[in-house]
């Protein structure tokens, strides 16, 4: 008998919630009163994501590594990060505020602040608040959801949203960062494969480098590009390219759609080559030209 070729398992993510609601194309998500998480395998995060944990306890898998916590925690889950085995007590409750990469950039002046503290929260990402900070993320989490869901006002809401969210990730922010740490924490000594990951993860989101060679990011980190992909494969769950490829089209997209640039300026301001180039690479990603795509957008988003 012939050894029948079997098909590569794509796992999915599925959010048993009370209610859930999506702004500007799905690239914002928020999901309220999740009492189960279910996916059979490690999975891929798409979002960068925000869980506020409002009752009971969990314990998960993120980005390989065993973390659990409690009502009034809250988890910074960074895109492309795995994510399997969530146990959730029965009283558990969370909310959860996922939003694309180029979002945040949008929102965020200081990129290297922000990528200077994703790295950190990779390495611890559950934050314990208190009755306070706990009022403030629950109130702005409450406010997003509400404009989102048009239970607040109609017409044209997206400004006010994303000033919303702006003022949200920045509370997340400052509270990460001001939190007090354990005087027994000491730095890591020496570099180790996940760390190399997550170097590479941050060379690629700094918003000053354009470099789309996997090469060129293997000699920076001194690997070969082979032990490169199986780094990023084995903590983010895709390989070395699919992740600049994506990072890239957050930018691209947020270009399009925000920025008064014309496609041109775009195309050099991102390190393309040239015009023709940057067209077949918008197209063959996003399935029309780029001058087309912001047509689109603007044409769906000034009703």
């Amino acid at each position: 008998m012939r050894n029948k070729m079997r098909k590569p398992i794509k796992y999915e993510i599925e959010f048993i919630a009370d209610s859930k609601v999506e702004f500007n194309h799905n690239d914002l998500k928020m999901y309220k009163g999740i009492k189960a998480v279910v996916n059979e395998g490690p999975t891929p995060l798409n979002y960068t994501t925000i869980v506020i944990c409002k009752k009971g306890k969990v314990k998960c898998n993120l980005g390989g590594k065993e973390i659990q916590y409690q009502a009034g925690d809250i988890i910074f889950a960074s895109s492309r990060l795995t994510l399997q085995d969530t146990h959730m007590s029965a009283s558990a409750s969370l909310d959860t505020i996922s939003f694309k990469d180029f979002l945040a950039y949008q929102f965020l002046v200081h990129t290297s602040q922000m990528n200077l503290l994703k790295s950190k929260m990779l390495e611890d990402p559950v934050i314990s608040l208190n009755k306070q900070q706990q009022q403030y993320i629950y109130t702005l989490f409450d406010t997003i959801y509400d404009m989102v869901s048009d239970k607040l006002f109609d017409g044209r809401k997206a400004y006010a949203i994303k000033k919303m969210l702006e003022a949200f990730i920045a509370v997340v922010m400052t509270i990460y960062q001001n939190r007090e740490v354990p005087e027994e924490d000491t730095p890591i000594k020496g570099i180790h494969g996940e760390e190399l990951a997550k170097r590479f993860y941050m060379m690629v989101n700094d918003q000053n480098n354009h470099e789309r060679n996997v090469a060129e990011y293997a000699k920076l980190l001194n690997i070969t590009p082979k032990y490169l992909a199986i780094l990023v494969r084995r903590y983010m769950g895709k390989a070395p390219l699919e992740v600049i490829t994506e990072i890239t089209l957050d930018r691209i997209k947020s270009e399009l759609q925000f920025s008064t640039k014309s496609v041109k300026e775009i195309a050099y301001s991102l390190r393309f080559d040239n015009l023709s180039f940057f067209g077949k690479y918008v197209k063959k990603h996003l399935g029309v030209s780029p001058q087309r795509y912001r047509n689109q957008y603007l044409r769906e988003h000034s009703k």
